[in-house]
Protein backbone atom coordinates (compact mmCIF):
# COMPACT_ATOMS: atom_id res chain seq x y z
CA UNK A 1 0.00 0.00 0.00
CA UNK A 2 1.16 3.55 -0.54
CA UNK A 3 2.44 5.74 2.28
CA UNK A 4 -0.67 7.92 2.46
CA UNK A 5 -2.94 4.88 2.88
CA UNK A 6 -0.59 3.41 5.46
CA UNK A 7 -0.78 6.55 7.61
CA UNK A 8 -4.57 6.62 7.33
CA UNK A 9 -4.88 2.93 8.23
CA UNK A 10 -2.42 3.23 11.13
CA UNK A 11 -4.32 6.22 12.56
CA UNK A 12 -7.72 4.53 12.25
CA UNK A 13 -6.38 1.29 13.76
CA UNK A 14 -4.71 3.10 16.65
CA UNK A 15 -7.86 5.07 17.45
CA UNK A 16 -10.05 1.98 17.10
CA UNK A 17 -7.79 0.10 19.56
CA UNK A 18 -8.39 2.96 22.01
CA UNK A 19 -12.15 2.60 21.55
CA UNK A 20 -12.47 5.80 19.51
CA UNK A 21 -14.56 5.63 16.34
CA UNK A 22 -12.87 7.87 13.78
CA UNK A 23 -15.39 9.36 11.36
CA UNK A 24 -15.21 11.48 8.24
CA UNK A 25 -14.83 15.12 9.25
CA UNK A 26 -12.87 14.35 12.42
CA UNK A 27 -9.42 15.90 12.82
CA UNK A 28 -7.14 12.99 13.65
CA UNK A 29 -4.28 15.10 15.02
CA UNK A 30 -6.49 16.36 17.86
CA UNK A 31 -7.56 12.83 18.76
CA UNK A 32 -4.09 11.30 19.02
CA UNK A 33 -2.10 11.40 22.23
CA UNK A 34 1.69 11.34 22.32
CA UNK A 35 1.53 7.58 22.86
CA UNK A 36 -0.89 7.21 19.94
CA UNK A 37 1.52 9.06 17.66
CA UNK A 38 4.26 6.64 18.73
CA UNK A 39 1.96 3.69 17.97
CA UNK A 40 1.13 5.07 14.50
CA UNK A 41 4.85 5.54 13.78
CA UNK A 42 5.61 1.99 14.95
CA UNK A 43 2.95 0.54 12.66
CA UNK A 44 4.37 2.42 9.67
CA UNK A 45 7.99 1.56 10.50
CA UNK A 46 6.95 -2.10 10.69
CA UNK A 47 5.26 -1.73 7.30
CA UNK A 48 8.47 -0.39 5.80
CA UNK A 49 10.61 -3.14 7.26
CA UNK A 50 8.28 -5.99 6.24
CA UNK A 51 7.63 -4.46 2.81
CA UNK A 52 3.87 -3.89 3.10
CA UNK A 53 4.29 -0.12 2.71
CA UNK A 54 5.76 1.29 -0.53
CA UNK A 55 9.30 2.55 -0.16
CA UNK A 56 11.17 3.19 -3.40
CA UNK A 57 14.28 1.12 -3.83
CA UNK A 58 16.85 3.90 -3.63
CA UNK A 59 20.20 4.08 -1.90
CA UNK A 60 18.86 6.77 0.44
CA UNK A 61 15.84 4.68 1.44
CA UNK A 62 17.97 1.58 1.93
CA UNK A 63 20.14 3.64 4.25
CA UNK A 64 17.05 4.69 6.21
CA UNK A 65 15.91 1.08 6.57
CA UNK A 66 19.29 0.16 8.03
CA UNK A 67 19.43 3.11 10.42
CA UNK A 68 16.58 3.20 12.98
CA UNK A 69 17.26 6.85 13.86
CA UNK A 70 16.99 7.96 10.23
CA UNK A 71 13.90 5.80 9.62
CA UNK A 72 12.27 7.30 12.71
CA UNK A 73 12.97 10.86 11.49
CA UNK A 74 11.49 9.99 8.11
CA UNK A 75 8.37 8.40 9.61
CA UNK A 76 7.77 11.35 11.98
CA UNK A 77 7.76 13.71 8.99
CA UNK A 78 5.63 11.34 6.93
CA UNK A 79 2.95 11.04 9.62
CA UNK A 80 2.89 14.78 10.34
CA UNK A 81 2.69 15.51 6.62
CA UNK A 82 -0.35 13.30 6.04
CA UNK A 83 -2.09 14.39 9.25
CA UNK A 84 -1.97 17.93 7.81
CA UNK A 85 -2.58 17.21 4.13
CA UNK A 86 -4.90 14.18 3.88
CA UNK A 87 -8.54 15.38 3.83
CA UNK A 88 -9.54 12.06 5.37
CA UNK A 89 -7.44 12.91 8.44
CA UNK A 90 -7.61 16.71 8.64
CA UNK A 91 -11.37 17.17 8.80
CA UNK A 92 -11.80 17.52 5.05
CA UNK A 93 -10.02 20.84 4.72
CA UNK A 94 -7.83 21.71 1.75
CA UNK A 95 -4.21 22.07 2.84
CA UNK A 96 -2.77 25.55 2.47
CA UNK A 97 0.94 26.19 2.91
CA UNK A 98 1.71 28.58 5.75
CA UNK A 99 4.45 30.35 3.81
CA UNK A 100 3.74 30.05 0.09
CA UNK A 101 6.75 30.79 -2.05
CA UNK A 102 9.17 30.20 0.81
CA UNK A 103 10.97 27.54 -1.18
CA UNK A 104 12.84 29.22 -3.99
CA UNK A 105 12.32 27.66 -7.40
CA UNK A 106 14.88 29.85 -9.13
CA UNK A 107 18.21 28.00 -9.27
CA UNK A 108 20.24 31.21 -8.98
CA UNK A 109 18.45 32.31 -5.81
CA UNK A 110 18.56 28.80 -4.37
CA UNK A 111 22.34 28.64 -4.81
CA UNK A 112 22.88 32.22 -3.64
CA UNK A 113 21.05 31.34 -0.42
CA UNK A 114 23.25 28.28 0.01
CA UNK A 115 26.30 30.48 -0.51
CA UNK A 116 24.94 33.01 1.99
CA UNK A 117 24.62 30.31 4.63
CA UNK A 118 28.07 28.91 3.84
CA UNK A 119 30.01 32.12 4.56
CA UNK A 120 30.62 33.71 7.93
CA UNK A 121 32.22 37.00 6.92
CA UNK A 122 29.63 39.79 7.23
CA UNK A 123 31.00 41.68 4.22
CA UNK A 124 30.63 38.60 2.04
CA UNK A 125 27.16 37.94 3.44
CA UNK A 126 26.10 41.50 2.59
CA UNK A 127 27.38 41.15 -0.97
CA UNK A 128 25.57 37.83 -1.45
CA UNK A 129 22.37 39.25 0.06
CA UNK A 130 22.58 42.14 -2.40
CA UNK A 131 22.88 39.63 -5.25
CA UNK A 132 19.83 37.75 -3.90
CA UNK A 133 17.82 40.97 -3.71
CA UNK A 134 18.85 42.00 -7.24
CA UNK A 135 17.95 38.59 -8.64
CA UNK A 136 14.57 38.73 -6.90
CA UNK A 137 13.95 42.16 -8.45
CA UNK A 138 14.76 40.72 -11.88
CA UNK A 139 12.30 37.90 -11.34
CA UNK A 140 9.61 40.25 -10.03
CA UNK A 141 10.08 42.55 -13.04
CA UNK A 142 9.34 39.70 -15.44
CA UNK A 143 6.10 38.80 -13.73
CA UNK A 144 3.11 40.29 -15.45
CA UNK A 145 1.04 42.50 -13.27
CA UNK A 146 -2.66 41.90 -13.37
CA UNK A 147 -4.51 44.78 -15.00
CA UNK A 148 -7.24 46.01 -12.77
CA UNK A 149 -10.15 47.87 -14.34
CA UNK A 150 -11.69 50.22 -11.82
CA UNK A 151 -15.01 51.87 -12.57
CA UNK A 152 -14.28 55.35 -11.22
CA UNK A 153 -17.85 56.48 -11.89
CA UNK A 154 -19.12 54.48 -8.90
CA UNK A 155 -16.45 55.79 -6.52
CA UNK A 156 -16.72 58.94 -4.43
CA UNK A 157 -15.17 61.87 -6.29
CA UNK A 158 -12.31 62.34 -3.84
CA UNK A 159 -11.29 58.67 -4.13
CA UNK A 160 -11.56 58.69 -7.93
CA UNK A 161 -9.31 61.78 -7.94
CA UNK A 162 -6.65 59.85 -5.99
CA UNK A 163 -6.51 57.29 -8.79
CA UNK A 164 -5.80 60.02 -11.36
CA UNK A 165 -2.73 61.29 -9.50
Amino acid sequence: MNQRESVYNAVVTTLKNKGINFEKGDVAATMLSKEDHAQVRNIIKQGFTDGTVEFKSTESNASKLNNPTELNKYVVGLVNNWLRKDPQLNGGTKYETKTPGSRPTDEVIKNLKLAFNAVTDETKKAKIQEAIDNRQKEIDATKTTKKIDIDKSVLPADIAALLDE
